[in-house]
């Protein structure tokens, strides 16, 4: 039974120009969190989009050639894009004509935090008050509130398969926040904190992955600042192992790439890591 069956839409956010769905149009804004926590804003690195099609993920480098993909797919499901954003709201685009219909708006810019729940809905959290986590029913083309974390900083989100817990990452303070997704509003269980490389920010995790939840109890955490990646235990939140991939470099924390010029020397060490489950 296709999801939505009067047109194909897909559900973005853009950095800038960079992106063609922009021009948001006014919308009431939605009602305030009991908790409003500020936090420092990030922006992820406006480098990929992740497109479902179906049940297949295929990511692309731009909105043209997501039409295209979908509209070769003729199984009459909706589709997602998610893209780095700046400075809040997802943007409701019709896939045939690539015409932006609508903004919903966000508390704050989301970065690495759309996972899918089910056919119909994706969980997910914006920058906004340390991290402020959400529910987008994509029929219906609204949010549902579903409260704020409060952590130091925010960047990238992802939950286990059941949608019990969430993980968010903190990079300025080193730590991923756990989150228990079952309460209404949302909990903040628990901080892992990576302190391998001595300093406040030596470590910085960011990226999580895109799009899916995490596979079984693996937790993968890419450490920005450090070049190092971890695997966490989802369950009993023990760190499972850690190894080096990169030496560390000068990066912008704002893009994750060089400081200066776009193509200087320089940038995040590690930026995301999704693994590869066994067959």
């Amino acid at each position: 039974m296709p999801r939505i069956a009067t047109r194909a839409a897909i559900y973005c956010v853009a950095l800038g120009a960079l992106v063609a769905c922009t021009k948001p149009r006014a919308s009431a804004p939605l009602a305030p969190s009991p908790v409003a926590v500020p936090a420092p804003v990030e922006t992820a690195q406006p480098s990929r989009q992740l497109v479902r099609r179906g049940r297949i993920g295929v990511q692309v480098t731009s909105l043209a050639a997501a039409s295209e993909r979908l509209e070769r797919s003729a199984n009459g499901f909706g589709a997602q894009v998610t893209r780095a954003i700046n400075p809040s709201g997802i943007a409701v685009v019709d896939v045939p004509s690539m015409t932006f219909l609508s903004e919903i708006p966000t508390d704050g810019f989301i970065a690495c935090g759309m996972i899918m729940s089910d056919a119909d809905h994706v969980v997910i959290a914006s920058s906004g008050s340390g991290g402020h986590i959400y529910t987008l029913d994509m029929t219906a083309e609204s949010l549902t509130d579903r409260g704020v974390v409060g952590a130091a900083s925010w960047h990238s989100f992802v939950m286990t398969p059941d949608g019990a817990r969430g993980f968010g990452s903190s990079p300025l303070s080193d730590e991923v926040v756990v989150i228990d997704l079952t309460t209404t509003p949302v909990t903040r269980l628990a901080s892992i904190r990576f302190d391998q490389t001595p300093g406040v920010g030596s470590n910085q995790p960011d990226a999580f992955g895109g799009g899916e939840p995490i596979y079984g109890n693996v937790l993968p955490v890419g450490l920005r600042a450090a070049g190092n990646v971890a695997v966490v235990n989802a369950h009993n939140l023990e760190l499972r192992s850690i190894v080096n991939l990169a030496s560390p470099a000068p990066f912008n924390p704002m893009t994750c790439g060089p400081v200066g010029a776009p193509t200087g020397p320089g940038g995040c060490a590690v930026h995301g890591v999704t693994p590869r489950p066994r067959r």
